[in-house]
């Protein structure tokens, strides 16, 4: 089931495509999102599960993205605002064509 529909294509089938044709790279992102995800739920800072929810996309470099930008701008937070919300949506999603529907 994709999240986002983008003319013919989904976010499901870009992790699709990047897991079939780099399995090697799509490993590395989704072992380092994971590592992220601890370091920062382990902080009890913004992890993974709540940067999925809030902007409805699945696992994957996606949210590696927003984490790393997250930590960069922001590196002692522990929850998100609405105007990092909107940031986020404008400066990262823009730059990495990054797809969701919050």
């Amino acid at each position: 089931m994709s999240l986002a529909k983008i003319g013919s294509k989904t976010i499901d089938d870009e992790n699709e495509f990047f897991s079939k044709f780099f399995p090697e790279e799509f490993k590395k992102f989704q072992e380092e999102a994971e590592r992220i995800n601890k370091e920062l739920y382990a902080a009890g800072a913004i992890n993974g599960e709540v940067i999925m929810e809030i902007f409805k996309i699945p696992p994957g470099p996606q949210v590696g993205r927003i984490l790393k930008f997250l930590s960069d701008q922001y590196p002692e937070t522990t929850e998100l605002t609405e105007e990092m919300i909107e940031k986020i949506k404008s400066e990262v999603n823009h730059k990495n064509r990054i797809y969701y529907l919050a």
